[in-house]
């Protein structure tokens, strides 16, 4: 199943523009596939980039990945990053947004947890009783 990230992104930072508001892309630098200026990743290991027209060319944003082309201090930079590192979006000012947490696969297993030579297996449901 393809990811849902790149359609709730696209679709809120339409929603921001159509709103004059500045989107703002928050995205995990650590995390395996991702290109961007190390200097401007924060102590967390997360960079967050405008992504509005006037500040970026060449954007693309599908299930594989997101990439477009910016500038830092006048200075250009190709970004390139898997969907999975996208881990949140709002807009300028903080005002509203949204983060994502680990997505998980059909079989409720963490796509970021995982590794190819852990067997992908689901917990079983527990009930409980709520009063």
């Amino acid at each position: 199943m393809n990811s849902f990230r790149p359609y709730l992104v696209n679709a809120f930072i339409e929603w921001l523009l159509d709103n004059d508001q500045v989107p703002l892309l928050s995205l995990n630098a650590a995390a395996e596939g991702v290109q961007v200026p190390s200097q401007h990743v924060d102590d967390s290991g997360h960079i967050v980039l405008n992504v509005s027209p006037d500040a970026v060319r060449n954007f693309k944003l599908d299930s594989a990945g997101i990439e477009f082309d910016t500038r830092f201090n006048g200075v250009s930079h190709r970004i390139k990053a898997p969907v999975t590192a996208i881990v949140g979006i709002n807009g300028r000012g903080g005002s509203v947004g949204f983060a994502f947490g680990p997505e998980l696969d059909s079989l409720g297993v963490s796509a970021e947890a995982s590794t190819p030579d852990e067997p992908k297996t689901r917990e079983k449901p527990k009930l409980r009783l709520v009063d």
